[in-house]
This record gives structure tokens, sequence and C-alpha cells, in this order.
């Protein structure tokens, strides 16, 4: 079983300036189990290490959407942080990492730095654009050079990407995929709506008595053109 993998961050490493009141953001890799969410999951300390009280949760990307997942960790601070501070964001390996659906934790303690600003400074919430610059930071600082082109090239925009559903011959007998979004080789969509997808079927869960789940979990891949 594979570990759960750090996708990006927000704030990115050695991010200055930033506010006073953030809500940290971890993106995974996989699914969060929410039920394994705990207080230890996320742990921030200032430069003399002192803890950050604050509360661990977790967000969905596509949130909302059919396709919404709870993929992203959270922290936010009980109290305005310090201005112009050193703060340290650290994922504790097992048995203090957070779950994944499929049983799976960060194998190995993730630790970055980022930098507050002055005590006017005022929050903000990173673009989609923004958000891949920081995944590209991450994935550079790891040395997972093919994440890094696949997020430049999507930045860039000359990126395309394929779903993949899983053998057919495991899908259970009758279920039929009618439709999806995006539809085969559409193109010009918008950044905003890049990472969205939507799969219709025939069938609903769990009228059948079949977990569906199992089978209609996609494979999503973003290939440089």
């Amino acid at each position: 079983m594979a570990a759960i993998l750090i996708s990006g961050h927000y704030p990115s490493i050695q991010e200055q300036d930033i506010p006073r009141n953030p809500t940290i953001k971890i993106y995974l890799n996989k699914a969060i189990n929410t039920s394994s969410v705990k207080k230890n999951n996320i742990i921030v300390t200032d430069y003399l290490y002192n803890p950050v009280a604050g509360t661990v949760g977790w967000d969905y990307i596509n949130a909302g959407t059919p396709s919404g997942i709870p993929t992203i960790l959270t922290f936010t601070p009980d109290s305005y942080l310090d201005p112009e501070t050193t703060y340290t964001v650290t994922l504790p390996d097992y048995p203090d990492s957070v779950m994944a659906v499929d049983g799976s934790y960060i194998q190995q303690t993730y630790s970055y730095r980022f930098y507050t600003g002055t005590a006017t400074t005022t929050n903000s919430t990173p673009t989609i654009i923004e958000r891949w610059e920081m995944d590209l930071a991450a994935a550079v600082a790891r040395q997972d050079y093919a994440e890094a082109a696949r997020l430049q090239a999507l930045i860039n925009g000359t990126a395309s990407g394929t779903i993949e559903l899983p053998d057919t011959a495991t899908v259970p007998s009758g279920l039929i995929l009618l439709e999806t979004y995006p539809v085969h080789q559409q193109s010009n969509i918008p950044f905003s709506e890049l990472p969205f997808f939507k799969l219709s079927f025939n069938d609903t869960m769990p009228a059948s008595g079949i977990d569906y789940n199992a089978y209609i979990n996609v494979i999503t891949k973003n290939v440089l053109e």
C-alpha cells in the first residue's frame, strides 16, 4: 500500500509576508479518513519552538461538486500569529500522521517554514494558479521533478489530461458510463474548471447492494503535450 504523499501546501516553502490569520492547507494525494483527523496531524511552532494553539481539520478539493473529495488537511490558529516571525509547519509520520481512506499514512516526517508579514498584512486566498505555483515549489523541494514538470505545464497551459476507468472486466454487470465532464477531446477548458471532473452512470449507489466506489474511482493523469 503506497504512503500518503504531500502534493503541495499553503503557505509555500520559505514564503514571506504571510497574513497573521492564515488557514494552513496541506494538499494530499489521497482522500482523508476524516474520522482519523486529530490535533497532532499538523504541528505549528514559532522560532522558539513554542507550539501554536489551533484546530486541525480538513477541506475538499472541488468542494460543492460531485467530485468533492476530502484531500486537504488544514490548520487554523486560535489567534493571530506574531508579525514578522518565522513559523515551522510539521507533518509527523505514523502514528501521528493523518490516515487515508485506504489505511495508509505519511511515512516520513515533513517540515517547512514560512514568515509572517507586518501587523497590517491582510488575509488572502490563493488562486488556482498560485496554488499550482505552491505545489510546484513543494515538488522541487522534494526533488520530484516529474511532478514539477507536470505542474509547470499546467501553469504554462501546455498540458492535457486523461481519465481512465478500471478494467471493464471488474465493473459490475450493467453499469454503464453515460456522460463525462469534460467530454471526450474537449479543449480550451478554463483554468478555474480544470481540476473538476464528473462521471454519470446508469445506476446509483446503493440500490443494487453493491458499493460502486470500488469500481468508479477513476485514475486521472495530466500529460505534457
